[in-house]
Formats: structure tokens, sequence, C-alpha cells
């Protein structure tokens, strides 16, 4: 059996580093993943249950190290928790009055804007190359042992935070094993780095580092081209994806009403709601729109304009979040308005490619790559007029009048490759690929 040590941060790297490592260890692989401490966290948000790893029989070790980000945090966050806490699993309508008392006051605004611009400064000055970067020193003392103790020959380091790569270098030139390494989000070429002049330096820090790998990979084929402009070794474009297990129960009962959700958050600006939502107004049938995930006040008030039925439930556990996407007659998804973002895949649709159910998404730049992977995989349908959206709403709830459900014209093998068991084979081909003797 071939042990392989997996830098990441649990806290960022999930679910892609967890579903990577559990098909990793099917295949005969002993993933060893290094990662700050978790504690009680476990279980909580996306990072996985301790009996998650235990049962797919991967070995978490955690680092405890100085976090001056916590102590920040800390003051920010205990007046926010008791927000959402009294939010959670409310059911609230667009027609609700108890939504405007969930409007931020001026003084919250002021509070959060001066919290941001304080980071900032902070995070300027203090977190190079990130807030992590007290991890390095004893994550390579403790990886060091890990290394001599299993003998191993092989490495991936998954960004962000960068400083994972940091500790895999140093690993590697100590070590000498096979490294590869993991960027989840681009590093210095990131589309919204917060750092401003200080980019220079890190893209000095990113090319010293990442040259040194034996290969590199990233999650779509935009940031591998970018990648290969400035990098000679092998790169590769491995996607998020889903994990079958977690939808392979038995099939849930759709919906007797025609309901169309969307889970998650809405990145406003970037991301627009109205398209669909018009659309739905302008078929002037019995279509509602649920939402799982943060509220909305604007999301409440456009509802009330168009005249359409939005209920918005707010948080819940991602157990039940699958549950309500895989019973829902179509899910709805927003593609990025931003040229900057014409790289990124958000999570939610490796998840819906999984739920079996078609999307509807709207909005989207020339040449995204989300319109790309609709259309090869079958699973749903793409808009960018309220018009057209509207006329797709209209087939889609004439079927359902017929069926008791719209139909699905999913391909289940172009699907399947976005299956972590899929990927985790691919990942295991850039591994293997010149490997050390």
């Amino acid at each position: 059996m071939r042990t392989i040590l997996i830098i990441a941060d649990l806290y960022h790297a999930c679910p892609r580093i967890p579903g990577i490592a559990k098909y990793l260890a099917r295949n005969g692989w002993r993933p060893i993943i290094l990662t700050g401490t978790i504690g009680d966290d476990f279980g909580r948000g996306q990072v996985p249950s301790r009996e998650f790893f235990k049962k797919n029989k991967i070995e978490v070790v955690e680092v405890d190290y100085f976090r001056p980000l916590e102590i920040f945090k800390r003051f920010s966050l205990r007046s926010k928790s008791k927000k959402k806490k009294n939010l959670s699993n409310k059911n609230i309508n667009s027609s609700s009055t108890e939504k405007r008392t969930l409007i931020p006051t001026f003084a919250a605004v002021l509070k959060g804007k001066l919290f941001k611009l304080l980071y900032g400064i902070l995070g300027f000055f203090f977190a190079y190359p990130d807030w992590e970067r007290f991890w390095r020193k004893p994550a390579i003392d403790i990886a060091s042992k890990i290394i001599k103790k299993y003998k191993i020959n092989h490495m991936i380091s998954s960004s962000s935070p960068a400083t994972a790569h940091l500790i895999a270098l140093r690993l590697k030139e100590k070590h000498d094993i096979r490294w590869v390494a993991d960027l989840r989000d681009p590093w210095s070429n990131n589309h919204y780095y917060p750092y401003g002049i200080r980019r220079y330096l890190d893209r000095m820090l990113e090319k010293r580092t990442l040259k040194q790998a034996d290969a590199l990979v990233t999650v779509t084929r935009h940031w591998a081209s970018d990648l290969k402009i400035r990098y000679s070794q092998d790169i590769h474009a491995i996607t998020n994806g889903y994990d079958e297990e977690e939808f392979s129960r038995p099939r849930i009962k759709l919906t007797k009403d025609f309901t169309i959700t969307y889970t998650g958050s809405i990145y406003w600006g970037r991301q627009d709601p109205s398209m669909i939502m018009e659309g739905i107004s302008r078929c002037n049938l019995p279509i509602g729109l649920r939402l799982f995930g943060p509220f909305y006040p604007k999301i409440a008030k456009m509802g009330d304009a168009l005249k359409i039925n939005v209920v918005q439930y707010g948080m819940m556990p991602k157990e039940e979040v699958v549950k309500k996407q895989s019973e829902s007659q179509m899910l709805m998804l927003m593609d990025w308005d931003d040229d900057k973002e014409k790289g990124v895949i958000p999570g939610k649709f490796f998840e819906y490619l999984a739920s079996g159910r078609p999307i509807i998404m709207s909005g989207g730049v020339k040449d995204n790559i989300m319109h790309e992977l609709l259309e090869y995989t079958g699973a749903g349908y793409s808009c960018n007029d309220p018009s057209t959206c509207s006329k797709i709403l209209s087939r889609a709830y004439s079927e359902y009048k017929k069926t008791g459900n719209v139909l699905y014209n999913g391909k289940k093998s172009k699907i399947k490759e976005f299956s972590y068991d899929s990927l985790a084979k691919k990942y295991e081909q850039v591994l293997i690929k010149n490997e050390y003797r």
C-alpha cells in the first residue's frame, strides 16, 4: 500500500480533498491529511465528521499553531452568530413582515466596513502569504516525522491557503519526494486578490515555490491554460465534483407542486436572480421558487414586485439540502456575469448534477465554462433573457402536467466523469506519472 501525504487546511479544502482522498483510499492508497486544528468543528459546515475519515480509512493529523485571525474574528463574529442563529430554519415568504427586522442597520453596516478595512490593513502587513503563515514550521516538523515513519514518496499540497505549498516545498527539499501542487483557486493571479501592490511579492513567491513542484493541478481548463503560460512542468485540469454515495439513497419522491429550488448564497453584482424570477412571472403559472441559504430581503422584494411565490427557508445541514435538491422539479443556477469569473464553477453545480434534476441556468459571459458543461452533460437548459427563461419553464410545466414531473435528460456517463470516484482515478494518473523508482 502506497502512503500519500496531503497538506490541506480542511476549513478551506472541503469537499474536494476529502472526496479525492476517500477514493484514493479505495484504489489502494493510504491518505494522511495534514491540517490545522479542527477540534469540535468536525462534522460542521463543509468539514466531514471524524466518523467519515475513520470509515474511509483516511488519517487526519491536526497541527496546532498560533492563529491571530481567530482572535481578530472573535470581536466581529460574536454579535453575528446570535443573528444567524435566530434566522436559521425559519420559513420566510416574500410577504412576511418579519423580513424587515432583518435589514442591517446603518451602525451594523458601518461596523462591517470598518472590520473589512482593518482586516485588509492587517492582512497586507502581517498575513504573508496568508493568515495561516504560522502553520508552516510546526507542520514541517510533524510532516517530516510522518514521511520518515511511512517512507512516503508522494505528496499533494492544496491551496488556499498558499502556506500549504510552502510547507510542501520545504518537505520536498528535505526528503526529495514527488510533489503535486493543487490550486483550487489561482494564487497571485486570483481575480479577487485583496492586497493591491503586494501582488508583485506574491508573484515572486508563487514562481519560486511552484516551479519546484513535479506537477500542477487546478480545477478548470481556463486556469490550467494560464498556468501553462507561466510554468513548464506537467499541468492538469481536474475539476471539483460530487460524491455519488451522498446521492445513492432510494429515489426521493418529487414535490407535488411545481417547485424550482436554489441552494446556497447569491453573489450580488456577479449573479442575477431577476432573469429567472421574471421568467417565472411571465409564465403566469403556479410555479414556486424555494431558496435554502442566507435570507435576502432583496429577493423578498423582487418576489412581491413580480407577484411570484417565493419562500426562503434559511440555512440547513448539507444532508437536508441534498434532499431538497433531489425532490425539486427543477433547480435554479445563475452563471457569472463577470469576465473575471469565467473559469469558476460553483460547488453547487456538481451537487445539482448528482441530484438528477433538470437545471435552469441564467446569465453568464461569452464562452463561459458553465454553459459548456451544461451542454456537455445534458443536465439542463440555459437562458440569457426573461423571455427565453419563460419559454423553457412553460415547456417544463407542460411536461409536469402530463407526467407529474419534469423530464430529465442528463447523460449519466458524462455526469459520472465529475464524481470523486472518477476524479480520484485522474489524480492517481498524475501521481504515478514519472514516479520515483
